[in-house]
């Protein structure tokens, strides 16, 4: 194993999940859509809060409930470290697109975006997994609550 030094963080990765090129390396080091969206957050908004979970991550989505829209994007990974650069492309890629077009995102789309030249077997099954999850969430996207608690 190596430590991989990005400052207040430490990933230890093991030879069987490294991260490859500078476009995933970048990723893993500094999530552009890392962390999550609350529910008063999407009302002062006027979106649905969209959030499905698998194994490796969860994703929160701000969508316009009448369009299908997704407005914003985040993400909290707790899966191995190739899995943040994975899901941090994909929710990047999908804001401004319809939850239909978003799950169609090929992995080959993703995988370029991150600069591989070849994906292995196996390392966006995590994502084929989420995305059923999200199709299935989106089926019932609330409207935003506009009662504040307070």
């Amino acid at each position: 194993m190596f430590l991989l030094d990005a400052g207040y963080h430490n990933f230890f990765m093991s030879p069987a999940c490294t991260v490859s090129t500078p476009e995933s390396r970048a990723r893993l080091l500094s999530p552009h859509r890392r962390g999550r969206f609350w529910p008063d957050q999407a009302a002062d908004r006027r979106l649905g809060l969209l959030t499905a979970g698998g194994e490796q991550a969860t994703v929160y989505w701000l969508v316009d409930p009448k369009t299908r829209t997704i407005q914003a994007t985040r993400f909290l990974a707790y899966g191995d470290n190739t899995s943040v650069p994975i899901i941090d492309s994909f929710c990047e890629m999908a804001e401004n697109l319809t939850l239909e077009q978003a799950c169609s995102l090929a992995n080959r789309q993703i995988a370029d975006d991150l600069g591989y030249e070849s994906v292995a077997e196996g390392e966006f099954a995590f994502l084929e997994k989420l995305r059923g999850r999200i199709i299935s969430a989106s089926l019932e996207i609330p409207e935003p609550n506009l009662a504040k608690p307070y």
